[in-house]
């Protein structure tokens, strides 16, 4: 097991974020925390070793055992409803998206995993839909015919089905305060054969769609509620305004999530709790023009890569994100937007375009320099304003084939108070504690799982 699901404490959070140029101790960012006080600069070793601390924290906060009931349910439902066929009167919906509670339960599954965001994904599972009123009533399995069946008449979507004990389970999804109608068009291409010739065409798709304001979920068993989750959501097609709001809970975990946006700024907050205490969140600002104009994305569809990135740069001017760890790590950070930047960050510099090597890095470096004045991050802890990191571009050389093969690209290092840097990847891969306790976290889990489903 590598570290993937653990790197998101240091390097996805790095990564997605990055800081003003204009005073190194100041973040020039109105919607997330702001620092106070100092504290003594770590050493590149010091900081691993407060990383891996509290990476190891924030892992022992999950037992297996406080989403037992969950998984149990989930496995259970998996081996003998997972593959039924949804209600016929489901096929009123054109995208033909599955709302069996299949989804619902596998999102609830990843999240009791550690993967904290399953718990947003499970509170969305039911929002979006194309008419909630269509799909309203009570549904049962009938395993013989391998579907959902309707059984009775309900204001809300409800799905009843029984556990491995025989006791009854209810998956209740309920609207109130209305529904946002509204519909939109997608213009895909296609093509056809016939007598040795292809024809190409395009198709429109047409979408009506009633998005309920706000929608509850709520996961019954045996009576005892296993999860619930609220979206309360207000949207604004013509005036090109939305927001959101989700709270969501499983067993122990929960999440509550806050989206606000228009055609000039869309900002988005995020909490979450395991046993009640705050253990992460997240926030994420995006400025520019027409971000919420859903015309001008339907504009772009057909664009070509030169006409899309110089469109991109147009709507978006810069953005700030950030996130916070047990009140011990930070991480914050701005990016300014140019055309360049989706290029910048997928290009690579070979002997087949370049004579020399020299010449390779030359190019390669000039990137960098872009990146390292429109992308910048900042590492903190304990809420303080000391920066113990901060991220930098530079190039890299891979080598094959003797000397005759290779190539340039960019590759993110973390620059420590020492001046010392460290590929960011090969830094996180040396909390060898962290992977250790990952692992076997992860391995209690599945034992749980196999446990549970018998496989």
């Amino acid at each position: 097991m590598n570290l993937s699901k653990i790197k998101w404490l240091g390097i996805s959070l790095i990564l997605l974020s990055s800081c003003s140029d204009k005073d190194d101790n100041k973040i020039d960012n109105p919607d997330g925390p702001q620092g106070s006080g100092s504290m003594q600069e770590m050493t590149p070793e010091e900081s691993k070793e407060y990383l891996q601390n509290t990476a190891t924290e924030f892992l022992n906060l999950f037992n297996p055992q406080d989403q037992k009931q969950v998984f149990e349910l989930a496995a259970y439902y998996s081996s003998e409803f997972g593959d039924l066929e949804a209600p016929e009167e489901f096929e009123l919906d054109p995208d033909g998206y599955n709302r069996t509670p299949a989804p619902y339960l596998k999102a609830l599954g990843q999240a009791a995993k550690g993967d904290l965001d399953g718990l947003t994904r499970a509170a969305y599972t039911y929002t979006f839909t194309v008419n909630f009123d269509k799909f309203t009533g009570v549904y049962e399995p009938n395993t013989r015919e391998e579907l959902w069946v309707k059984t009775g008449n309900s204001k809300d979507i409800v799905f009843k089905f029984s556990n491995k004990s025989g006791q009854p389970v209810e998956l209740k999804v309920s609207q109130s305060g209305g529904t946002y109608d509204f519909d939109f068009s997608v213009i895909d291409g296609d093509e056809e054969w016939g007598n040795g010739n292809r024809d190409e065409y395009e198709v429109e798709y047409k979408y009506y769609l009633s998005i309920p304001k706000n929608v509850t979920v709520t996961l019954i068993e045996n009576g005892k509620e296993l999860a619930n989750s609220t979206v309360i959501s207000s949207i604004n097609i013509d005036g090109h305004k939305m927001s959101a709001e989700v709270n969501a809970t499983l067993m122990n975990l929960k999440a509550i999530a806050k989206v606000d946006g228009n055609d000039s700024k869309v900002a988005a907050n995020t909490e979450f709790f395991v046993s009640g205490e705050k253990v992460a969140t997240s926030y994420a600002t995006i400025n520019g023009n027409n971000i919420c104009n859903n015309k001008k994305y339907q504009s772009m569809e057909d664009m070509d890569d030169e006409e899309l990135y110089a469109e991109l740069a147009k709507m978006f001017k810069s953005g700030d994100c950030g996130g916070d760890v047990l009140g011990k790590v930070q991480v914050y950070g701005q990016i300014e937007y140019y055309k360049a930047l989706p290029e910048d960050l997928d290009e690579y510099w070979d002997n087949y375009d370049y004579d020399s090597k020299a010449q390779a890095q030359a190019a390669c470096q000039k990137v960098c320099d872009r990146l390292n004045k429109n992308v910048k991050a900042q590492l903190r802890y304990n809420n303080t304003v000391t920066n113990q990191a901060t991220i930098q571009f530079t190039p890299y050389m891979y080598q094959w084939g003797g000397d005759s093969e290779w190539e340039y690209y960019v590759t993110a290092n973390l620059l420590f108070p020492d001046k010392t840097t460290y590929n960011i990847e090969s830094y996180f891969d040396r909390f060898t504690n962290v992977a250790n306790k990952w692992n076997s976290l992860w391995s209690a889990y599945n034992k749980l799982w196999k446990s549970t489903c018998g496989i």
